[in-house]
């Protein structure tokens, strides 16, 4: 589980979905969420997200406008844990290191390597706020 504390910048929508932007470093992710009146989102509110491994897609490069994930990180890769069918990938980047699981067939085709560059793509549904 990649798990990161940043602040609310900003918080788009109506009254049942909202979208929700969090700064972390540099960085700034965007995350939907169902609107909540038990416990209020405030701008400027220090908040963790989280999202799965197996919820981080990988990429040789940035991709800005032919692709819809707005969640884009370029970092270095630190370790590749190489396994039959699956593997994990730590990528260093601007927010911290971030953990992902995809095919070894997809790293192959990739050409992922130990001190490379790769980017982590996560979608906006796919995090989570706590």
């Amino acid at each position: 589980m990649n798990k990161f504390k940043g602040h609310i910048t900003e918080i788009l929508g109506d009254e049942s979905i909202l979208l929700i932007k969090v700064k972390i470093n540099s960085e700034t992710l965007s995350t939907l969420t169902i609107s909540s009146t038990s416990s209020p989102l405030i701008i400027g509110q220090e908040i963790q997200i989280v999202f799965k491994e197996t919820e981080v897609f990988m990429g040789n490069e940035l991709l800005t406008e032919q692709i819809s994930i707005q969640n884009q990180l370029q970092g270095t890769i630190t370790k590749i844990a190489w396994g039959t069918v699956l593997c994990r990938v730590l990528l260093e980047t601007n927010i911290g290191s971030i953990s992902s699981v995809i095919t070894t067939q997809s790293a192959q085709r990739l050409q992922l390597q130990v001190g490379g560059n790769a980017v982590a793509f996560i979608k906006t549904n796919e995090i989570i706020l706590e």
